[in-house]
């Protein structure tokens, strides 16, 4: 019976270790497959806990047929391909081909197999707004997304396609879309969401309870950090010194006995004291007049000298 467990036991230790190995050797492939590392330039944001949503960053793009800048909204990003000719780069934004002129700040990010750099944001047309992209009249049949702002804030850079077509790039006036607001990339609405975490206001009480969303360890804490400085504080006021304890008056008054003196209020029982006490009473006698006893001695032989003898 006990061989049987044994070898029961052991077979399941290794159908265990078989199901470990298995593990180690597709998960780490998929992770792989879903997340990958890319070079990029940044959109910096201006105010990241005040601003809601992402506005006008300074980073700007040229199209390849277009020489007028584009200024990306913040946290987005350009994915950075090489240098293109003498200080102008090349990128990749919303799936398509831009340049980029200046010295970049580069840095590598690892991106989520359905994460975004650019933004996704489908805009919706005004009734009755006239807007034409060259000879293309947009229509509601168009899907119009937003990339960038023009350098005024007045046009936006737009992506409009219609039946599975290639896309129509080029500004369109702002005025003649629907409102909108452009979220922040998914890592800067993370870093948004932790900063704003990190500044809740501390728990309250109300009506002398804590709120609701106070943990009980932190409750634990406050009483403890409030109880022990008052208990230290009472010890310290009310705690007798060594002295006052050996020399009180009620220490002296409480401790003799039937037959002892009668306690002095007045009076200090401290042994300097009392040395000091003595000496100015030997200091006193020793001013007594000393001729009276002289006088009483020779008083004294006249008497003992005048008696008859015979």
């Amino acid at each position: 019976m006990k061989k049987s467990v044994i070898k029961f036991s052991s077979v399941i230790f290794v159908c265990f270790l078989i199901l470990a190995a298995g593990s180690m050797i597709f998960i780490p492939s998929e992770i792989a497959t879903a997340d990958s590392t890319v070079e990029v330039i940044e959109a910096a944001v201006s105010n990241l806990e005040s601003n809601a949503t992402a506005g006008k960053s300074a980073l700007k793009i040229v199209s390849p047929t277009n020489d007028k800048a584009i200024y990306i909204p913040e946290s987005y990003f350009l994915q950075y391909e090489g240098i293109y000719a003498g200080d102008i780069h090349k990128v990749t934004y919303a799936g398509e081909t831009f340049y980029y002129q200046g010295e970049p700040t580069l840095k590598q990010i690892t991106v989520a197999d359905d994460e975004l750099l650019s933004p996704d944001v489908t805009l919706k047309l005004k009734e009755g707004a006239d807007v034409k992209i060259g000879i293309f009249q947009l229509t509601d049949e168009y899907t119009i997304k937003f990339l960038g702002f023009n350098e005024t804030g007045t046009e936006i850079y737009v992506s409009a396609i219609r039946d599975g077509n290639s896309p129509i790039l080029n500004f369109i006036p702002a005025d003649c879309v629907e409102t909108f607001t452009i979220p922040y990339q998914r890592k800067a609405q993370i870093a948004r969401d932790e900063l704003l975490a990190s500044k809740e206001d501390p728990p309250v009480i109300d009506g002398g309870n804590f709120t609701s969303n106070t943990s009980v360890g932190l409750r634990i804490v406050i009483i403890i950090g409030i109880a022990i400085p008052a208990i230290l504080i009472v010890i310290l006021l009310f705690k007798p010194s060594k002295n006052e304890r050996r020399y009180s008056k009620n220490s002296v008054r409480s401790g003799r006995g039937r037959d002892d003196f009668d306690y002095d209020d007045s009076r200090s029982y401290r042994r300097r004291e009392r040395d000091e006490r003595d000496e100015r009473d030997y200091d006193r006698r020793d001013d007594r007049d000393y001729r009276s006893d002289r006088r009483d001695d020779r008083d004294y032989d006249r008497r003992y000298d005048d008696r008859d003898y015979r």
